[in-house]
């Protein structure tokens, strides 16, 4: 998003008296804001929900349609999303919408390594569901701003910085001594989130219970995929799916302890822009203590 953009987003947060920073505890209170809800459903002002229509503008088939024309439709659909988050759990659960999942390229076609053959399961939400997760995202976001460690670089505000200003802190301490290093991979991040270990993140940072039950039925939503001319349902054991705003955060939120456990060691130095993590030390025991943490963590798989 542009400068511009954000100081314009910015301005109409103060416009509407909506929050841009809260306590996890008022998590819940928060989910009931209708002020929010609307937010959340006004493409032009939210930034995560515009980027994923444009995504899926005229491909998906799901919506009624892709934008809204007015901020009575806006309306319309925030009304709809708090009725569905003010179900009780068992209602609610039945009647989250299903997420579509569709194949994508894994590269795009100017990357040196693109490979047509090669492909990546994204969801496509329909309307009820960006509205909600736009919601989710930005509590999650306004409730762990300054709460995350500051090795997360990705899907925080104010730290997204590009790979490029990560390598050139890493030349910087290589002059500085930083003569080990290693770059990990997350394997499959989003797609192989553990589901009782996010919980207990959630809960641990500080989220009332009732907030984390929301959530995780949102989380847990059933999936379908297209074979052979009909929607099929597939089981689903974790995971917080890619192509969801807040999956994001929420990725950062299972990884906040063994960040900080990193971060905690002497002589090293650890970045992660969400599922790309580099390590470096002055020795090479510094680099293999900090890499054995993150590879003996019960988490999501590393390589």
């Amino acid at each position: 998003m542009s400068n511009r953009a954000k100081r314009r987003e910015r301005d109409e947060l103060r416009r509407r008296g909506l929050p841009a920073l809260a306590e996890p505890s008022t998590a819940f209170d928060l989910l009931h804001d209708h002020n929010l809800l609307e937010w959340a459903a006004d493409p032009w002002l939210n930034s995560h929900w515009h980027r994923a229509s444009m995504m899926t503008r005229g491909r998906d088939g799901l919506t009624v349609s892709d934008a809204f024309p007015s901020r009575d439709s806006a309306a319309h659909w925030a009304e709809k999303a708090d009725a569905l988050i003010r179900l009780d759990l068992g209602a609610m659960k039945l009647e989250i919408p299903a997420l579509k999942v569709r194949p994508i390229e894994k590269k795009k076609r100017w990357d040196p390594e693109y490979d047509p053959t090669l492909e990546r399961d994204i969801v496509v939400p329909c309307i009820l569901r960006r509205v909600v997760s736009s919601h989710l995202a930005y509590i999650l976001e306004i409730t762990t701003k300054g709460r995350l460690p500051e090795a997360a670089r990705a899907y925080v505000p104010g730290r997204m910085a590009p790979a490029s200003t990560v390598a050139k802190e890493v030349a910087r301490l290589t002059r500085r001594g930083h003569m080990y290093y290693v770059k990990l991979d997350l394997r499959d991040a989003f797609n192989s989130i553990p589901w009782k270990p996010l919980r207990r993140a959630l809960l641990r940072m500080g989220y009332p219970q009732r907030f984390v039950d929301v959530l995780m039925l949102f989380v847990k939503a059933p999936v379908e995929r297209f074979v052979r001319g009909t929607w099929l349902e597939q089981p689903r054991y974790r995971g917080a799916l890619a192509g969801l705003p807040e999956s994001g955060i929420l990725l950062n939120v299972l990884m906040t302890e063994v960040d900080e456990r990193i971060l905690s060691l002497a002589d090293v130095y650890y970045a992660r822009y969400s599922d790309d993590l580099i390590i470096t030390g002055r020795t090479a025991s510094d680099v293999a203590r900090a890499a054995s943490l993150l590879m003996n963590w019960a988490g999501v798989g590393v390589s």
